[in-house]
């Protein structure tokens, strides 16, 4: 995983004769971090909670990222 800054100075993944644009790019995806708001339900929680109520497990973590086209890191 790199910082934009970092990422544009590499190879793109689809074009390799040019550079990375990072966050530009259609193929960019940013990390994730552990949501500190989540918390794991229950298989006896009732009412049960729809999967997209409360917060989500992960957030995005804007500051890194990786291309999406070379896979996950």
């Amino acid at each position: 995983m790199y910082t934009e800054d970092e990422a544009m100075g590499k190879w793109c993944c689809a074009d390799m004769d040019s550079q990375c644009v990072a966050s530009r790019c259609m193929a960019w995806r940013w990390a994730q971090k552990a949501n500190p708001e989540w918390k794991p339900r229950h298989s006896l929680q009732w009412p049960p909670l729809h999967p997209d109520e409360g917060p989500p497990m992960y957030l995005e973590d804007r500051t890194r990222g990786y291309c999406g086209l070379a896979g996950r890191p």
